[in-house]
């Protein structure tokens, strides 16, 4: 027979984490870049992939973690004016219980890096937050479009 109270401890416990398994719907490129354009920090948009120092690196679950890397790709301005960009950066992984963001060195993506002084600054979150990794052609004509002030809604 069936414990209910031993089912319904376990159930209530498991909550937590099914919520926010169910809640991890990723951004779409648009509302990544209204983020970036309304903050006060500022950001840079690039396409390209990024390297880790340490390719071992595992963030551990429940913990925000920096760990330091490269990315190499260009800069996209308005216009479709872009340049050549390869510099140093630092990943800030969070992780929200057991579920963390993931890097893919190697991987092409559109991202938006964080520009503190001379350091650049990639927020990885557990839901992909502004990672766009294989960006399709409707990704980067949706971002060229924000960039350029057209239209820019998702």
């Amino acid at each position: 027979m069936l414990n209910w109270k031993l089912f319904g401890a376990i159930t209530i416990t498991m909550l937590p984490g099914a919520a926010i398994a169910l809640s991890c719907l990723p951004p779409d490129i648009q509302d990544s870049f209204h983020s970036a354009e309304a903050s006060e920090k500022s950001y840079i948009v690039v396409e390209g992939e990024f390297t880790l120092e340490d390719p071992e690196f595992v963030a551990e679950p429940g913990k925000r973690m920096l760990t330091s890397g490269s990315f190499k790709g260009r800069w996209l301005g308005s216009r479709g004016k872009s340049s050549r960009f390869e510099h140093p950066v630092t990943f800030e992984v969070e992780c929200v219980e057991d579920i963390c963001g993931k890097i893919l060195p190697g991987e092409n993506l559109i991202t938006f890096l964080r520009k503190e002084k001379d350091e650049y600054f990639v927020e990885v979150q557990p839901c992909g937050g502004s990672l766009f990794y294989g960006p399709s052609k409707s990704d980067k004509e949706a971002v060229q479009q924000c960039l350029n002030g057209g239209d820019c809604r998702s």
